[in-house]
Parts: structure tokens; sequence; C-alpha cells
């Protein structure tokens, strides 16, 4: 029997119908009974079905109270949340609700895929490039320096929800960074290290992330009121434990970028041998052949010489198909390889550029006020 609780969904959207179809779609596609809860944040009001229960803000009272709202409205016991430009993959529901009824945890996330999309030649939005960036077990410390858990990855309980006091409406830019600090603070989450939804961006369109790209001022103010609100929360210790923790990560990354290579190396080694010992096959048959013809049309003795040479080639022909066939399976092998090296080695890479990019934060944090008065205040008090 298949695990089952009751999960309401609330999707905010605000004047794209097109995009809030493919995502309420996206919902039903893994045949998951989730309640549907459409929050439109003051644009035109969006043709739904039935089933979906629309909340109208007739004036856009912004990205939190939209959140906000949509889950004061829901019925069931569980939440799951998606904006319209973004994806959930089939099996992501049936994915989160069998964590949530096997292991206990404040929130339950999966791994999501970041997408760049753009505006084609035929006026269609085709995908630029797809990033797996969205992939970090659980640390309450990093969680403090940076958010790694992007919204539509977390399914919570709707009443958690409201005791951690929902989003911050002061917040139009990571509320829901601000609200994981807080209910992480209640207690762990749990990580399922699976690709469940689709995080999408668009070139020339409203998102915030290229909007405030990361390193810009709107980013940067953001990040620093999120710091500023939790200053209290920042030790030495707290900021250590990240930065080893990503380091750590980094390490067992690039031992198995070593280990892959290695492992392409002999397989190259493998399909060089096979390709030599097919070529010496193929010159023996052809040296075959050329005898055959020699004695064609020969004697009784010439013939049975003949037929003898023929089962020969046909015994070396057994053993070049038995050749081929390992050939085959070796590249298919070094292919796979390949790809495990080059996904491996992209993850080297991120990882490197996310420990720059927290040296980055810690710099900024050390160089606010916000840390120097936190700073004085601890040693005020003794510590």
């Amino acid at each position: 029997m298949k695990a089952y609780i009751a999960v309401a969904v609330i999707v905010r959207t605000k004047d794209r119908p097109a995009l809030l179809r493919e995502a309420i779609d996206s919902i039903r596609a893994g045949g998951y009974p989730a309640e549907v809860i459409v929050v439109n944040d003051g644009g035109t009001r969006p043709e739904v079905e039935k089933d979906v229960h629309l909340i109208e803000h007739r004036t856009s009272r912004g990205r939190s109270e939209a959140m906000n709202s949509g889950v004061r409205e829901a019925k069931s016991k569980f939440v799951a949340f998606l904006d319209d430009d973004d994806l959930f993959y089939p099996e992501h529901l049936p994915t989160l609700v069998n964590a949530a009824t096997t292991v206990p945890a404040q929130a339950w996330y999966t791994d999501a895929v970041s997408a760049f999309l753009r505006t084609a030649p035929s006026g269609h939005q085709e995908t630029n490039k797809r990033l797996r960036i969205f992939s970090q077990n659980f640390d309450r410390d990093l969680l403090l320096l940076d958010n790694y858990i992007p919204l539509p990855t977390l399914l919570i309980r709707r009443a958690d929800f409201l005791a951690a006091g929902g989003f911050d409406e002061t917040f139009d830019l990571f509320e829901d960074w601000d609200f994981l600090i807080r209910l992480a603070q209640r207690g762990p989450f749990l990580h399922i290290p699976s690709i469940t939804c689709e995080v999408r961006h668009f070139e020339a369109g409203d998102s915030l992330l290229l909007a405030a790209p990361e390193g810009s001022v709107a980013f940067r103010t953001a990040k620093l009121q999120v710091w500023e609100k939790h200053a209290d929360l920042f030790t030495r210790d707290t900021i250590a434990s990240a930065f080893e923790q990503q380091k750590h990560h980094s390490q067992v990354l690039q031992s198995r970028a070593i280990e892959e290579t290695g492992r392409r190396s002999i397989v190259e080694k493998e399909l060089a041998r096979y390709e030599r010992e097919k070529q010496q096959l193929i010159a023996e048959i052809g040296a075959l052949h050329a005898e055959v013809g020699v004695q064609h049309g020969a004697n009784e003795q010439h013939r049975l010489l003949a037929a003898e040479r023929d089962g020969a080639i046909q015994v070396i022909r057994e053993e070049l198909a038995s050749g081929n066939a390992k050939i085959a399976a070796l590249t298919t092998d070094f292919n796979a390889a390949e790809l495990q090296r080059e996904r491996d080695t992209a993850s080297l890479l991120a990882a490197h550029a996310e420990i720059g990019r927290l040296q980055g934060l810690l710099d900024m944090i050390f160089a606010s006020n916000t840390w120097k008065l936190h700073s004085l205040f601890e040693k005020l008090r003794g510590r």
C-alpha cells in the first residue's frame, strides 16, 4: 500500500497564465491527490479548474503574504510550495510523502535542478542550460551563511509553518531563507538526495535571481538583512563548522574524481588491447582467404585442405565477434566512466566555487557593522 498523507501545494502567481498552467499540470502529473491552492497576488484573475482553490488579492501584498495566506487557507496537514515559474517532477510529492511517513523530522527536502531558459527564434522558451546546484545534506550552521534549500523542494507540517511565524512580510527577497533559518532552530531536516523538481529562470523575465544576481547591490543588501536579523545565532564555532563541512565535501568530490580518472585509464588500455587483437584477427582472415583462393579448383586433397581452412576461418570469425562484443561492452563502460568523471569534475568545481563564495560571505559578515557590534557585545559578556 502506497503511503498517503494530506498535502496542500501553495502556488504563488501574478499575470503569468501559461506558466501557471504548466506549474499546476506538473503537480497533477504524478497522480498524487494534492490540495492545490493558487494565490493570485494582484494580477488578472487566472482560469483554473474547479478543484483548484483560488485566493484573490485585489492588490499585490507581496511574496511573503501571498504564501502566508495560502497556508492559512489550506485544509491539509502538510504543505508544499511552488511558484508559477517552477515545476514539480512526477515523483516529487510521492518521494517527499514516503520520507515523511518513514523518518521523523522537522521538514523534508529533495534536490532541485536549476534551469535557465531563453526565447528561441521560433518564439518558444528553450532550456539554455541545467545545473544541479541544489544538493546539500542538512547543516544548520551552513544554512545561517547561505540558503541551499530551494522552497519547491520542501515539505513541512502546516502547524509547524504557522508556529514558526510563516514568512516575514518585511522581506521581498530571501523570505524563504529567513523562514528556513527559524524553522531549523526547531529541529533537523531530512535531505532526500533525489532530483524531483526544477527551479526555472527566464531571460528577459521577472525572475528575482536574474533581476538581483549574486554580487549585485540588491543581492548583498538582501543577504545582510537576513544576517542582521539572525546575528545572535552567529558564533565563531558556527562559522568554522560550516567551512569544515564544505571543505570535507570538496575533498570527497576530489577523491571521487581521481578514482574515475583511474578507471578511465584502465578502460582505455583495455580498448586499445582489444583493438590490436581485432586487427590481428582481420589480418589472419585475409591471409586464409588468400590461401583458399590459391587452392580453389585443385584436387580432392586440396579441397579437404580448403575445408579445414574454412573451419579455421569460422573459428577466427567467432573469436572476432566475441572480441567486438567485448570492445562494445568496454566502450559502454568507458562512456559511463567519462560521464561520471565529467559530473564529478563539475561538482568539484562547484564545491570549490561554493567555498570561495562562503569565504566572501564570511568577509562581508566580519566587515559589517552588525558583526562588529555583535563581537563587542560578546566581549562585554566575557565570551
